[in-house]
């Protein structure tokens, strides 16, 4: 079974990658199933979904943009959700949190909205009870040190900063 694209495939992916392409185009390249049949075979986690993108990018002189940026090392949730899974956190932001108001409201408004995309983005990571927690949880991290819980924490020695983070996330 031949997993890679045709000359028609190739002709169009060519045209994606001479702009510069982020993961989002990737994306919309396999949902028209132009790299499809090689994820499918190739990929089994998103380490391998990641690394294969960047090696076919790299053949086409393409840009991929680092999607975490030493996640475990945050200081606060805030700085984790800036570091982690940056690909996902600026979709979410740009089509998802921005046209719901993002925080041009109220500060209710902002808070809402804020917790609103982190439930979407648990039931994106999967449809059960767990995911949704999870997302509600990251919201509510997020809100609290919006709240000003943020100012107490960034008067803390950075190490306590360190292990209030991974603490909040390993709960979550």
């Amino acid at each position: 079974m031949n997993i890679l694209p045709n000359k028609e495939e190739l002709n169009q992916t060519r045209k994606y990658f001479q702009k510069s392409i982020d993961f989002y185009n990737i994306c919309k390249l396999y949902e028209k199933n132009i790299l499809k049949k090689a994820f499918i075979q190739n990929c089994e986690n998103e380490e391998k979904v990641e690394n294969l993108v960047k090696a076919y990018m790299e053949n086409y002189n393409g840009k991929f943009l680092e999607n975490f940026n030493y996640p475990y090392i945050a200081q606060s949730m805030r700085d984790f959700w800036r570091r982690w899974h940056i690909s996902l956190s600026t979709w979410f932001r740009d089509y998802l949190y921005i046209p719901m108001g993002g925080n041009r409201g109220s500060s209710l408004r902002t808070y809402l909205n804020l917790w609103i995309v982190f439930l979407l983005c648990g039931l994106w990571h999967g449809a059960s009870w767990n995911f949704v927690i999870w997302g509600a949880l990251h919201g509510a991290y997020l809100v609290i040190e919006r709240l000003g819980w943020h100012k107490y924490l960034d008067r803390l020695w950075i190490p306590l900063r360190h292990l209030y983070t991974l603490l909040l996330v390993m709960i979550a």
